[in-house]
């Protein structure tokens, strides 16, 4: 396991903090599922809600590198955790480019509801940086052991029964365009 500084080793978050950064970690997940289906059906500002909802509001850059400090203390997964500390340095960045590639989209205009060739590039890019997100995730997530991911399941399930109706709503395919010379 790497070795843990007397510095580091002071600012280890309880157990409890550390669960809480697990399930966090798992919510985000969660609020990242309906993020393909907002592209496909091109409702790029209802993606861009749910990646922002991550960096805002559950601070997930934050949570990240609490989990990773944490980990130092108690996670007993020393190859998880070496992965999961770079991850961790990685998670921002990685919700950013994915907001500004979705943000890109919005202003490609579509005439007929399908998406533009201008557009597809981008389109790929968000599900690179979507896979990418979720990697993340995954990685931090593997540092827990059983009986703390099955505790960060329990806090998860209750953070996601709380969260805004909006980040899961059904969205509607975007109308194909009326020709109006016919």
């Amino acid at each position: 396991m790497p070795r843990v500084s007397v510095a580091q080793a002071a600012s280890a978050p309880s157990e409890a903090a550390y669960v809480q950064a697990l399930a966090v970690m798992m919510t985000s997940k969660r609020i990242l599922q309906p993020v393909p289906d907002f592209i496909k059906k091109q409702a790029y500002d209802n993606g861009r809600t749910n990646v922002k909802y991550l960096q805002n509001q559950l601070q997930l850059e934050k949570q990240a590198t609490l989990l990773v400090r944490g980990g130092l203390e108690y996670s007993s997964k020393e190859e998880a955790l070496e992965k999961a500390q770079e991850k961790a340095t990685e998670i921002d960045n990685a919700c950013s480019q994915l907001d500004t590639t979705i943000y890109t989209v919005v202003f490609i205009p579509s005439e007929d509801g399908e998406i533009p060739p201008a557009a597809e590039k981008y389109i790929k890019e968000i599900y690179t940086y979507l896979n990418a997100l979720n990697d993340d995730l995954d990685a931090l997530i593997a540092v827990g052991s059983d009986e703390q991911l099955a505790a960060a399941k329990t806090i998860s399930t209750k953070q996601i029964a709380e969260l805004p109706a909006t980040l899961f709503k059904e969205v509607k395919s975007k109308p194909a365009a009326v020709d109006l010379n016919k």
